[in-house]
């Protein structure tokens, strides 16, 4: 029985519709290639005119660098594009006119154009270029327009507010990244590493923040002292090792680690019988940090430890200090477990494994041959390997 398509018609026009469908796609592509294209040589042309505007400058030898109309009259996509070398392909500025354009830019109306956009522009994208512009800028005035944008109910711009007031560097900057802190948990990480470039000025403001009540703000500021060092703040460091938030008496170990000096001994000791494992671990760390050889007779009670974080912690620090080690560990071949032998053992094997010194690796499995026969057969292949 013969069968007949009685919907050619209708194939074809679908197939007509759909040609004719990829050619205007295609030839919105192409149009929206030739656009980019023209825009792109524009805005290069425009930064080319501006870069010999600035040599201009240069080659005038005014020392008031009085600012021409070309550099004054620049747009806020300008300013970026030469501070942050943009278009560096195309336009290279040197620090130098990089330094000269910015001065120009702040001492002129280009900047109340920005100062505008980043207050009131209905265009997303333009206002977050403005507020990266004043954070460019480095104008301390500008700081309150930038906090008032780090309310705006919009993620881009409260995030992209953060960056610009990280960029200037100054006092007020770094209070009203202090003050977010404590107000946005869910930027905290970003903004503890943005305060980790300013200048140890702001050490005072992070200390205050160690009597906050919020757990999570007294945990990011002890993260963050260590960055500027602090000393006057040891005491209050040591006093929240008895915080209730494990996650704070935890960071207190590690920045009494950062903060060095043997001062703090007795508080890293008695977190060594800390509840929470890491609490312990930190502190493990800690004082072979601050005390090196002279942790392994205190730390190597933590061998007995449940936790085997905290174990591969007292391996580390044996291994890093395996000289110091060697006498105490004597006592535990000969007094301790089992298995606080075998760990001894293994952060020997491992410190042989990782020194190219002869000497080291041969007085290493003298100290034991003495103790445990077969500890030290097993040490000696590490001698022949």
């Amino acid at each position: 029985m013969n069968m007949y398509n009685y919907h050619a018609d209708l194939i074809i026009k679908i197939d007509v519709i759909l040609l004719g469908a990829s050619l205007l796609l295609a030839a919105a592509i192409v149009l929206y290639i030739l656009v980019k294209r023209h825009t792109n040589a524009l805005r290069d042309k425009g930064l080319l005119e501006l870069k010999r505007a600035l040599y201009t400058l240069f080659q005038s030898g005014n020392e008031d660098k009085t600012c021409l109309g070309t550099v004054a009259g620049s747009s806020v996509q300008q300013f970026l594009d030469i501070q942050g070398n943009r278009r560096r392909d195309a336009v290279f500025f040197n620090q130098k006119e990089q330094a000269l354009f910015r001065e120009c830019f702040v001492s002129s109306r280009a900047l109340r154009r920005a100062e505008e956009a980043a207050r009131n522009s209905h265009n997303k994208w333009q206002r977050i270029e403005a507020i990266i512009a004043l954070g460019y800028s480095g104008k301390e005035e500008t700081v309150r327009i930038l906090r008032k944008s780090l309310t705006a109910k919009d993620q881009d711009i409260h995030y992209f507010t953060a960056i610009a007031l990280a960029q200037m560097k100054t006092a007020d900057s770094a209070h009203a990244l202090i003050g977010l802190l404590e107000q946005d948990h869910f930027m905290q990480r970003k903004l503890v590493s943005l305060l980790e470039s300013f200048p140890a000025g702001i050490a005072g403001d992070i200390i205050k923040l160690l009597d906050e009540k919020d757990p999570s703000v007294r945990f990011w500021a002890l993260k963050l002292l260590p960055k500027f060092k602090p000393m006057q703040c040891r005491k209050k460091v040591e006093a929240l090792a008895g915080d209730p938030s494990d996650k704070v008496r935890a960071a207190v170990c590690e920045c009494l680690g950062a903060l060095g000096g043997k001062e703090s001994r007795p508080v890293l000791e008695k977190c060594l019988e800390d509840e929470t494992w890491f609490v312990r671990m930190r502190a493990v760390q800690a004082l072979a940090q601050t005390l090196g050889g002279e942790s392994i007779p205190v730390i190597l009670g933590s061998l007995n430890d449940g936790s085997i974080p905290v174990l591969d912690t007292v391996k580390a620090a044996i291994k890093d200090n395996i000289l110091a080690a060697l006498p105490y560990m004597k006592k535990t071949f000969l007094e301790g477990d089992d298995f606080a032998r075998r760990l001894c053992l293994e952060a020997i094997e491992s410190s042989l494994a990782e020194t190219a010194d002869p000497a080291l690796r041969e007085k290493i499995v003298r100290a034991f041959k003495d103790i445990d026969a077969t500890s030290a057969k097993t040490m000696e292949r590490w001698l022949d390997a």
